[in-house]
């Protein structure tokens, strides 16, 4: 065991869970805010898209979009409930017997929209949901008061997706394979409650090793620093490094305009609001892009620029390339919110075409992007 990493790991999941700097109501983390340009909520689509196919509601994306807005509308519904429960726990098996009654709210609200025998294949794919929400909610929820986040952090549950579950430091191989999952895994593969508990039990003893190791308390979430290379990220809570003065709600009925708030910005927030502004008015699919690049620590004005080209297409270009390119993806967007996109030479689009809206959110698409940036250094 590698000490020093969960030393690193201990050290930034006690500024992201225990001293966020920034707190948010109950309902933002359910709806979603802006952190500088871009919109974070406890679930979103790349979550959700695992029931792409799960539901009879639409197409592929229209059925990602159900299902979150469904999730949404039971914590949102619950607020007072869970907040109450929240306070009230003292047991990491009392949270798990909470957490298996929202995994039921949630199945059943989903219900309308599909099939039992379709709801009922993956245990995982619904628990994560519930992990991610109260996750969110305890570390970052105005609502819970500090005493009660440190009293409630240890008894957490760890989301389990795909990073962790490839992530060599939390999870062995031997443990992997007796599991009978690979590295590539998706978090759907864990398709029943017995498995579910095998691997969290798997994580508190890691944790109680560590804690021993390092001589102070490492609680299993803080196993979620190392989701989506976040160890490595600056951050003040779950939703990332938050510029100064520019906190957006994603409520349409602010009281206080734009222009108004300008007003009021120093030139660094400026700055950052002229991104916002400059990313709102790109289309959708070139929108996607940018968010997407994002999730992987790549950011427009500060690893890339965007440039509209005469043709009405956009190209993604390095800001300082030093590699054997300079472009990361060319984007041709159309009315309809899709297009078409290209990334020289790597992966499913090394050459234009179609985007796939199924693609939104999925790792294979995020590697290329990394790989096609990463050609350019």
């Amino acid at each position: 065991m590698n000490i020093s990493i969960f030393n690193l790991a201990w050290q930034s999941a006690e500024k992201i869970f225990l001293n966020p700097s920034v707190l948010y109501k109950y309902e933002d983390i359910i709806k979603g805010v802006t952190v500088n340009g871009i919109r974070k909520k406890a679930v979103d689509i790349n979550t959700t898209q695992a029931f792409g196919k799960k539901l009879n509601y639409g197409n592929f994306y229209d059925n990602k979009i159900k299902a979150m807005e469904v999730f949404d509308e039971v914590f949102l519904t619950k607020k007072d409930h869970i907040i109450n429960e929240l306070q009230q726990v003292r047991k990491r098996e009392e949270i798990d017997v909470f957490e298996h009654k929202l995994f039921m709210s949630l199945q059943e609200a989903l219900l309308p929209y599909s099939t039992p025998t379709l709801l009922k294949e993956s245990y995982n794919r619904i628990r994560k949901i519930v992990d991610l929400y109260l996750e969110h909610i305890v570390a970052m929820a105005e609502e819970i008061d500090s005493a009660t986040r440190e009293r409630l952090m240890p008894l957490l549950f760890l989301p389990i997706d795909s990073w962790i579950i490839k992530n060599e430091a939390i999870f062995d191989s031997i443990s992997i394979y007796r599991w009978g999952l690979t590295r590539d895994s998706s978090f759907g593969e864990v398709r029943t409650k017995n498995l579910y508990d095998d691997m969290q039990r798997y994580l508190l003893k890691k944790a109680n090793e560590i804690s021993m190791r390092l001589g102070k308390e490492f609680s299993v979430i803080y196993f979620d620093v190392f989701w989506n290379n976040r160890l490595n990220m600056p951050g003040c809570n779950l939703f990332g490094e938050q510029i100064a003065g520019i906190t957006e709600n994603m409520k349409a009925d602010r009281k206080e305009t734009k222009d108004s708030r300008k007003n009021n910005l120093g030139l660094s927030d400026l700055e950052a609001l002229h991104k916002i502004d400059n990313n709102t008015s790109y289309p959708m699919l070139v929108k996607t892009l940018i968010n997407e690049l994002a999730e992987i620590s790549i950011y427009l004005d500060k690893d890339y620029k965007c440039i509209k080209r005469n043709d009405g297409g956009y190209i993604f270009e390095a800001i300082c390339p030093r590699g054997r390119r300079k472009n990361i993806v060319t984007v041709w967007p159309n009315k309809q919110g899709g297009g078409d996109i290209r990334i020289v030479g790597i992966g499913k689009y090394e050459n234009r075409r179609r985007f796939d809206q199924s693609d939104i959110g999925a790792n294979a698409l995020k590697e290329d992007l990394r790989k096609a940036y990463r050609n350019t250094q």
